[in-house]
């Protein structure tokens, strides 16, 4: 049996299992200045972009600027938008498949905070969450 690791845009059929947040506003102090000018840099227009919000900014950086210039702007950050019951919501956070062999879960918590700290967020480890799959544990 073949196993894929991570998400999977597009497919119906594939699961996901993420440590992260829900992305709003109030939770992250970003240089949205900065993400507005990497989406005008690929092409968007600049009336489109201003009136983005960080969730819709950050959906459109990832999917535009998967790879290299990506992964520079935000390390290992996956992002996940409008899966089941999670529809109209943007999730931020590493996969649970990045987890260490040796790391506890609160330890994959701390690092997950890093990286989300990285592009602004303001909470801590304890207010992040499991989804799985549009489904939440």
């Amino acid at each position: 049996m073949k196993i894929r690791a991570g998400y999977v845009s597009n497919s119906s059929s594939s699961s996901f299992c993420i440590v992260g947040v829900k992305c709003g506003e109030l939770y992250f102090n970003a240089d949205i200045e900065l993400f507005r000018s990497k989406l005008e840099g690929v092409g968007f227009e600049k009336s489109d972009v201003d009136r983005m919000g960080l969730p819709e900014l950050l959906i459109n950086l990832y999917h535009c600027l998967f790879g290299k210039s990506y992964h520079n702007m935000f390390g290992d950050l996956e992002i996940v938008y409008g899966i089941s019951e999670y529809n109209g919501d943007v999730i931020v956070g590493l996969d649970i498949s990045r987890m260490r062999d040796d790391e506890t879960l609160a330890q994959f918590k701390e690092r997950v905070l890093s990286e989300l700290q990285k592009i602004g967020y303001l909470g801590i480890a304890r207010d992040m969450e499991i989804y799985i799959d549009g489904g939440m544990i």
